[in-house]
C-alpha cells in the first residue's frame, strides 16, 4: 500500500482527517487552523496550506461549498490510522447520544437519536414500498421516518450527492426513555433474532458492544445474516434486534414506560429475559434484559435485495417532530 507524498504518519495529517470526519461538514482554512490549535498543535499558515492542499491533490480530502471535506479513502486512511484509538466506540457514540438527546415521551418532542441510510435517488420509490411493508411491525422501532435530499443536513451529517436519505428512530430512544425516569439500561449486546411462524423463537447469534468499533447490527446486516423480507412474508427468518440489561429491582418500571411508549407508536420490548437458575440454584446472569427491535430492520431488507446502502448509524440527533410515518411518503 502506497501513500506517497502526504505524510500518513504526521500528527496534523491525522488530526486535520479527524476533525473533518469529527464535522461532518465543509471547514474553512480558518477552522481547520483554529481546531488545530485548540488541540494545541500548531503549524505555520504556510506549511499548514501546503499540507492541506497535498492532501487534496492525493485525495484524501476535497473542496466543497468553500470549505473542505474529507473524501472515503480519507476515511479509509484514518480508520486504519486510529483503530486502537476507536476501541469502545460504539458504545461511547449511545452514551453520548444517550447525554445530548431532549426527547420526553409525555411531551412527545425533543430531539431523538437516529440511522441514516443513504441510497440512489432513483432508488428511493422501490426502498420505500418494502420500508411500507415493515412500518407496523414489531421488527422496527416505529412507523416514523425522515426522507432527505442530496447535501441537505441530517443534525450535522450531510446527505451525499447523488444521493437521498432515509432517517429512523435509533434503539438509543429506549435508553432515553429509561433515563427521563432515572433508570440506566446497560447497553449489552446486538442479537441475531430467530421467528418461525411469526413469533420470536430465540437468538442464535450476538455480538456485544465491548470493544467494538462499528455498529454490531450493521455487521449482521453487512455480512448478510438477516433475511427480514422472508421473515414478514413467511414469518419464518432472521432479524437484527437489541439487547439491554436492566435491574430486576427496577424492570417493572422501565416496562411501565414502555406500555405507554407502544400507546404512543414506539414499539415496545420484544421480550423481557429473566435471570435463569442452573442446578445447586446459581444464577446465571443477575440482570434481566430487555431485547428491543432495530430501526436496523428498516435498512436490512434493502441490503437483502441489492440496494447500495451507505448506513451511518447513531451519529447524530433531530427533532423527533420532524419524523413521519412511511405512508406520508409514498
Amino acid at each position: 500500500m502506497k501513500h506517497s507524498r502526504v505524510h500518513i504518519t504526521s500528527v496534523i495529517f491525522i488530526e486535520i482527517l479527524k476533525i473533518l470526519g469529527e464535522y461532518k461538514k465543509p471547514l474553512s482554512f480558518r477552522e481547520i487552523s483554529n481546531l488545530l490549535n485548540q488541540r494545541d498543535l500548531n503549524s505555520d499558515r504556510k506549511t499548514l496550506k501546503s499540507l492541506i492542499e497535498e492532501m487534496v491533490s492525493e485525495g484524501y480530502i476535497q473542496e466543497k461549498n468553500k470549505g473542505f471535506v474529507i473524501t472515503d479513502l480519507g476515511v479509509d486512511v484514518l480508520k486504519k490510522s486510529t483503530v486502537f484509538e476507536r476501541m469502545d466506540e460504539f458504545t461511547e457514540t449511545i452514551q453520548y447520544n444517550l447525554h445530548m438527546a431532549t426527547f420526553d415521551l409525555y411531551r412527545m418532542k425533543g430531539t431523538v437519536p437516529v440511522n441514516i441510510a443513504m441510497i440512489d435517488k432513483d432508488k428511493i420509490e422501490n426502498a420505500l414500498e418494502i420500508l411500507d411493508r415493515l412500518a407496523h411491525s414489531k421488527l422496527v422501532v416505529s412507523d416514523l421516518i425522515q426522507i432527505y435530499d442530496e447535501e441537505e443536513m441530517v443534525g450535522d451529517i450531510m446527505i451525499q450527492e447523488g444521493k437521498m436519505g432515509i432517517v429512523t428512530l435509533s434503539t438509543t430512544i429506549y435508553d432515553v426513555i429509561a433515563r427521563n425516569i432515572n433508570v440506566i439500561l446497560e447497553p449489552y449486546a446486538t442479537g441475531l433474532l430467530h421467528y418461525s411462524n411469526f413469533r420470536p423463537e430465540g437468538l442464535v447469534e450476538l455480538i456485544t458492544y465491548e470493544g467494538t468499533t462499528i455498529s454490531p447490527g450493521l455487521l449482521f446486516i453487512k455480512g448478510g445474516y438477516t433475511s427480514v423480507l422472508e421473515t414478514m412474508k413467511t414469518g419464518d427468518g432472521y432479524v437484527v434486534c437489541d439487547i439491554r440489561n436492566v435491574s430486576p429491582h427496577i424492570v417493572k418500571l422501565i416496562e411501565r414506560e414502555l406500555f405507554l411508549a407502544e400507546a404512543r407508536g414506539i414499539s415496545n420490548a420484544i421480550a423481557t429475559l429473566y435471570p435463569r437458575r442452573i442446578p445447586f440454584d446459581l444464577l446465571i446472569d443477575r440482570k434481566v434484559k430487555l431485547v428491543f427491535p432495530t430501526g436496523l430492520n428498516y435498512f436490512a431488507p434493502l441490503q437483502e435485495k441489492g440496494f447500495e446502502l451507505k448506513m451511518r448509524i447513531n451519529e447524530t440527533l433531530i427533532e423527533f417532530s420532524k419524523l413521519k410515518p412511511v405512508e406520508d411518503f409514498l
